[in-house]
């Protein structure tokens, strides 16, 4: 029988007007993008950027949200250290007001049923006292690698912004699990100090106190000092710390007409609320957005 016919010849590549191969124009635009990667004369960002897309890439599904769980309980950590200390310092001053002016009522208290009931709340604050202990180990065992953790980070860059020309699904950033966690626990953290408080001022400066003792040193030891400054996050924690308090008492609303005129108090904060969380070049118009909001959900 005769040979089989050869294949035919395969078809020649595309070509564009100028004549040059759109494959061998492909090869060279991968090549010079490889070079970038690669460069010799910036070893560090290019191990880093491998680095990190290499691990974001392989990452599972909860990679981000374990990020997030792990900045609330650091952020958590250093709030209940803080109330510690609030509260010891509230018992001290307490203490030495009942000495001044109870000592000898209690010294001439005694009873057989008194000394039982003494022996049961002894048992009690013991075992209170137990769990607060085991709590603050685990608080200290979770913060003494704080430091060597936030300096990984900042080597990493991993909690820069995601910039407009990378998607929200490549972009190697922990830039949204940190806001995350950092709302989470500012608008659980604000609703323990100030709910149901009406009748006396203070939430609103203990709010602010909180931003500036545990908030803020918070964010400047993760981010650094230059981010922290370069990018007004005194002013943005501030602001939004302020947010949160108006985003609270707004659910109370009633409550507080209710219980006028003893609510007087907290609405005189309110007000400085609105002027606080207002300031900035666009305050004007944001203060009376803000007072308009309010004003209709008081109807």
């Amino acid at each position: 029988p005769p040979p089989p016919p050869p294949p035919p010849p395969p078809p020649p590549p595309p070509r564009n007007d100028d004549g040059h191969d759109n494959i061998d124009r492909q090869k060279k635009r991968n090549k010079e993008s490889l070079s970038i990667r690669i460069s010799k004369s910036n070893n560090h960002e290019s191990r880093r950027v491998a680095l990190g897309a290499a691990i974001f890439a392989a990452a599972p599904p909860c990679f981000l949200n374990d990020f997030r769980l792990l900045f609330e309980a650091l952020l958590g950590a250093r709030q209940r250290q803080w109330e510690t200390l609030r509260e010891d310092s509230i018992e001290k001053d307490g203490d030495e007001n009942d000495n001044d002016s109870h000592g000898d009522a209690m010294a001439s208290d005694s009873t057989n049923n008194n000394d039982a009931n003494h022996e049961t709340l002894a048992n009690i604050v013991m075992q209170q006292q137990s769990q607060e202990t085991e709590s603050c180990d685990q608080d200290d065992e979770l913060l003494q690698n704080e430091s060597q953790f936030y300096t990984a980070l900042a080597i990493l860059q991993w909690l820069q912004p995601a910039t407009s020309t990378t998607s929200t699904s490549t972009s190697i950033s922990l830039h949204t699990p940190f806001h995350q966690a950092l709302k989470t626990l500012t608008l659980r953290t604000i609703h323990s100090l100030i709910s149901t408080r009406y009748d006396a001022p203070g939430p609103l400066r203990q709010t602010l106190e909180w931003t500036s003792s545990v908030l803020s040193p918070w964010v400047y030891h993760l981010l650094g000092h230059d981010a922290f400054h370069s990018h007004s996050w005194p002013w943005r924690l501030e602001r939004f710390s302020s947010h949160c308090f108006l985003r609270i008492r707004r659910t109370e609303l009633f409550d507080i007409l209710a219980e006028y005129p003893d609510s007087l108090p907290a609405i005189r904060e309110l007000t400085e609320a609105l002027d606080r969380s207002a300031e900035g070049a666009e305050g004007g118009a944001a203060r009376t957005a803000g007072y308009l909001s309010l004003a209709q959900e008081w109807k």
